[in-house]
């Protein structure tokens, strides 16, 4: 018998059922909320850290801006000014972010229950 004889012959002779399963079934990972319930925990806390850090930079960005494009006259008005503006854009922007972060942590949340409530069944 000839090596095509021998692939033809492996390739249309079936296995098993009950094998194929046995070898999946140790293969497989295990099913762990806790560890999506970790991620959604970290999700929040990026959420919550995003707003300030978003308004800080703005601020800090919107002050150097201020000091730069600001007549020498208005230096510490116009870095204020501008820093307070651009601050406040920040925080919106963290804002959007963190909500958007604390969206998929809702998400995550609610698929490890789904899974609670089928498993039960």
């Amino acid at each position: 018998m000839g090596v095509v004889e021998e692939v033809a012959k492996s390739v249309s002779s079936p296995r098993p059922a009950g094998d194929l399963r046995e070898r999946a079934a140790g293969a497989a990972t295990k099913y762990d909320p806790s560890i999506i319930e970790n991620a959604a925990d970290r999700l929040y806390e990026s959420g919550r850290a995003a707003m300030a850090l978003y308004a800080v930079i703005g601020a800090v960005v919107g002050g150097v801006i201020g000091r730069v494009a600001a007549p020498r006259n208005f230096d510490t008005e116009a870095m204020l000014g501008v820093g307070v503006v651009v601050g406040l854009i920040g925080f919106a922007i963290g804002r959007d972010k963190a909500i958007a972060l604390m969206v998929q942590a809702q998400t995550a949340l609610c698929q490890v229950q789904i899974e609670k409530n089928t498993r039960a069944r």
